[in-house]
């Protein structure tokens, strides 16, 4: 009860409420089952790579490179649709081929994917 005091002492009746249902539904919300994250990663290919990987029911549905400024060669990458490659294969990523001329960025991208799937387990 004192925490609810102090949640609506400045507020007028009709917040007060909506303060008091709100409070009331966390634990509620905290024991749904929420099965979908998203991490921000960083991996060393031949500069950095920069990502947003989003992750549902431990599996990755998506990789937004959001910095790729250091690679060289990330046109390659680009020009062989590798981020679809690595998501399609991110079960068995150790035996997807790197990219040729851009081994380095291609081996950043799967250990994007392996450094996610590990922090899933």
């Amino acid at each position: 009860e004192s925490y609810e005091r102090d949640m609506t002492n400045y507020a007028d009746n009709s917040l007060s409420n909506k303060i008091i249902s709100a409070f009331d539904s966390i634990p509620v919300q905290l024991a749904k089952d929420n099965q979908k994250f998203q991490y921000k990663v960083i991996s060393k290919g031949w500069g950095l790579i920069k990502a947003d990987v989003e992750v549902e029911n431990n599996i990755i549905n998506s990789i937004i490179v959001t910095d790729s400024s250091g690679e060289t060669q990330w046109n390659e990458i680009e020009k062989n649709d590798y981020i679809y490659e690595v998501l399609k294969n991110q079960d068995n990523i150790d035996k997807l081929d790197a990219v040729s001329g851009s081994t380095y960025s291609s081996d950043a991208l799967k250990n994007i994917v392996k450094r996610v799937k590990l922090s899933e387990k």
